[in-house]
């Protein structure tokens, strides 16, 4: 039986979309279900479930996190869709391009869109490799890549997001820090909302590292950045605002690329990342600059996301094989 906190009241409840039974409120909508799923032991244990709880007891609320409640509302959303629209004679809307198919097992997505939307890639544990979902051993050192070693894009932009969240690196900079924290509140906003982005971009440069195909990454960041998109709607964005934030960050990894390739090939040495930390540099702060420690500061804000996000994708792996073997599910390799 999950555990789980009600939304409303902060009282502890077995089952998400239950009702409370201090308040009686049962979660009915998309968010509002989103957010009771976030509020489980299928995300946080029960002392932090608890304390979740308090929070919301005492007024202060909970400061959801709109990535991660567009990740949990992405199943809610899709039984939402199959049931609201499967007419009688069992035919259903492809939740993806629109047109009509006859759905089995509750699907919401039509023959041709379910390779494209349900895409997975499968992840070398060795070297940490990603390749197109089906390859069987890594180009790289040889391993054979298990049935489960896959990474979603979900996983992608959900690392992104904690890792910006908790990151401290701008803050304790040596020279960037002091600009930061003299900006002030609006101009720290829009900062951080650069700085995001340049986060965003380190999961393209690391995805490149690793992939050998171009395909695999313009996948797994275009859903990547759907799953940012469907966060602006979860808060009530319009859907053309929604959409312009994705063309803003497409923009500015136009940008950046545009940089990288100014200080000649990547291949030859890292001189490129200087450059690419430049323009970062002048979007987030509007500084342009050649100071070194400014510069330098802001190669080890994307290093350490290009270090964080390659550490994680094996450790999630490793994790997943480690559970599929002890439920019996994957033979050793």
């Amino acid at each position: 039986m999950t555990l789980a906190i009600c939304i409303f009241c902060g009282v502890e409840k077995f089952g998400a979309f239950t009702p409370c039974d201090k308040c009686g409120t049962v979660p009915t909508t998309i968010l509002d279900r989103a957010k009771s799923l976030m509020l489980s032991d299928h995300n946080f244990p029960p002392a932090d479930l608890r304390e979740f709880g308090r929070a919301i007891e005492s007024g202060t609320g909970v400061p959801y996190d709109f990535v991660t409640l567009a990740i949990c509302a992405e199943p809610i959303a899709e039984e939402y869709h199959y049931w609201n629209n499967i007419t009688d004679a069992g035919l259903l809307k492809c939740m993806h391009c629109g047109e009509w198919f006859t759905p089995e097992d509750e699907q919401v997505f039509c023959s041709s869109c379910r390779p494209e939307v349900e895409r997975e890639f499968g992840v070398c544990l060795s070297c940490a490799m990603i390749y197109e979902e089906g390859t069987r051993f890594c180009q790289k050192c040889g391993a054979a890549l298990g049935p489960r070693d896959v990474v979603r894009a979900k996983d992608i932009a959900f690392s992104v997001r904690q890792f910006y969240q908790k990151q401290s690196v701008i803050s304790k900079a040596t020279f960037l820090g002091p600009i930061h924290c003299e900006l002030s509140p609006e101009k720290r906003t829009t900062a951080e909302a650069e700085l995001e982005k340049v986060a965003f971009y380190s999961a393209v440069l690391t995805l490149r590292k690793l992939s050998p195909f171009n395909t695999a990454v313009f996948g797994i960041i275009g859903k990547a950045l759907e799953i940012y998109r469907q966060s602006l709607l979860l808060q009530g964005a319009p859907p053309i605002v929604a959409g312009k934030l994705v063309e803003r960050y497409l923009k500015r990894f136009t940008e950046y690329d545009g940089a990288s390739a100014r200080a000649g090939s990547p291949d030859s040495s890292e001189h490129w990342m200087l450059f690419i930390a430049g323009a970062a540099v002048r979007n987030c702060y509007g500084v342009e600059t050649t100071h070194l420690g400014i510069i330098t500061d802001m190669v080890l804000f994307v290093g350490y996301f290009v270090k964080m996000l390659t550490e994680t994708t094996v450790s999630l792996l490793r994790k997943r094989r480690a559970t599929a073997k002890s439920a019996g599910d994957l033979p050793s390799l």
